[in-house]
Formats: structure tokens, C-alpha cells, sequence
């Protein structure tokens, strides 16, 4: 099948149904198994082999991603769940001002996620992500605005299995992103895109030339 370009703010959306748009895989945090096996698959797709390998920024913004998932799994187990809770935020605070990547526990994302490059990377707490999708630096993926706070779960974005996200492309709203899809550099897409269409920004255009500059 032929990848379709869509531009990101402009044209018909075709809204990809349910069965387009593959949910993270579930695990279950209670298990303490369970998280170490989601942990290994998170920093296998983010290249962290060996001991050098856990000192990427990636590497801490999951774990600590997923260690969070885990206390609230347990929310109310008693003085050491506070405990607990006290810890995980103090970890992410830590996380974020050092690798300037913002992923809450209450997010849902799946396994396998790949950052290809910190910084400026901002995913909103009730955010679905699925499995497998690439994140490059720079990017946004929230709310379009203020007024949305009343469902706020419904008006966050889906995004599919295996979607590939460029360089400071923003996501915004109630949208969902299908499976395999890619959205472009710099690209604001605030409508569905179909399983495996590419979303492009507008293309930059020349204002002004300055005197002088087309005379070879």
C-alpha cells in the first residue's frame, strides 16, 4: 500500500477507526516481574546495553516512567506507598530538569518506545501511546487548549503502534494517529491522521531577498 502526504492543518480527515489504531500493550504493575521485563524491553529500544548504556537520559526517564507506574498500582498500600510516591516524584523532577523529558506515570505507553534524542520533549499525563513509536527531540503532545481541562481524558492524543514522530512535530487534541504513521519536522497536526500516512508541515517559503544576494 502507498504511504499517503497529507498536509498537517489542511485537508479531509478520513479519522482512523478502532481497529486502526493499535492500544499500547497492558502489563500488570503489581507484579514486580513484570516491570522488570517492560523495563528491559524499554531500554533495549533505546540502545542501553551494559552499564553505560543506563546512563542516557531515555534510560532514566523510563524507569523512573515506570516506577511510577508501579507505586500507583499500589496507591493507599500504607506509610511506605507515601513513601514511595514521595520518592518517585523527587526522581522525575530530577529526570526532567536534567534530560528536559516530561513523561508522567499516569501516561499510558506502551512497550519498546524509542527517544531518539532528549530535550524539549513534553507528553501529557493522560496521553495514549502505543508500542513501538519513535520520539525525536523537540516535541509536543498535549491539549490544544485550556478549554478541554472539563474531559480532559477524551481530549488528549492517541497515537498508534509504530508511528514515527520528527523533530519538533506538535500533537494537539482530541486526535488520533494511526498505526505506522510518520509525522514530519516541525509538523502541527490537530486532525486524525490515517495508518500509515506521512503528515508534512507547510514547506518554508522566501520573504525577502536582501540587495544584492541574486546577483550570483
Amino acid at each position: 500500500m502507498t504511504t499517503d502526504e497529507v498536509n498537517a492543518s489542511g485537508g479531509a480527515s478520513t479519522g482512523p477507526t478502532a481497529a486502526m489504531l493499535t492500544p499500547p500493550t497492558r502489563w500488570h504493575p503489581p507484579g514486580r516481574l513484570a516491570l522488570l521485563r517492560v523495563i528491559r524491553d524499554d531500554l533495549r529500544a533505546n540502545s542501553c546495553h551494559g552499564l553505560s548504556g543506563l546512563m542516557k537520559p531515555a534510560a532514566h526517564a523510563f524507569i523512573v516512567y515506570r516506577y511510577g507506574q508501579w507505586i500507583l498500582a499500589h496507591r493507599g498500600g500504607g506509610r511506605g506507598w507515601w513513601l514511595g510516591e514521595k520518592l518517585y516524584w523527587l526522581l522525575f523532577s530530577a529526570v526532567r530538569n536534567r534530560s528536559g523529558i516530561e513523561l508522567v506515570a499516569t501516561a499510558k505507553v506502551g512497550r519498546g518506545v524509542r527517544i531518539e534524542h532528549q530535550h524539549g520533549i513534553v507528553i501529557h499525563p493522560f496521553a495514549v501511546i502505543g508500542d513501538g513509536v519513535q520520539i525525536h527531540h523537540g516535541v509536543t503532545i498535549g491539549l490544544k487548549d485550556e478549554n478541554e481541562l472539563a474531559g480532559i481524558q477524551e481530549s488528549v492524543p492517541r497515537i498508534g503502534a509504530r508511528v514515527v514522530i520528527a523533530v519538533g512535530a506538535t500533537i494537539i487534541g482530541a486526535v488520533s494517529i494511526g498505526d505506522d504513521a510518520r509525522v514530519g519536522p516541525h509538523a502541527v497536526v490537530t486532525r486524525d491522521v490515517p495508518p500509515g500516512a506521512t503528515v508534512v508541515a507547510a514547506p518554508s517559503r522566501i520573504l525577502r531577498l536582501t540587495a544584492g544576494a541574486d546577483d550570483g
